[in-house]
């Protein structure tokens, strides 16, 4: 579960009907768990900039 402070999933929430909320939370959820490496670690990833998410029609 995400916690209920994690701004993005207070986002969708807010603006996505409730089924649709919780399951873009579902899909965004091992993004959340993303951490800078440490020394000496691989690189994985490199965030340019936030996803879009466009609009669900009401």
């Amino acid at each position: 579960m995400v916690a209920p402070d994690v701004p993005l999933a207070t986002l969708a929430r807010h603006h996505l009907p409730a089924a649709v909320a919780d399951e873009w939370i579902a899909l965004i959820r091992p993004a959340l768990h993303l951490r800078p490496a440490e020394r000496g670690e691989p690189e994985v990833a490199r965030i340019m900039s936030p996803p879009l998410v466009r609009s669900h029609p009401r």
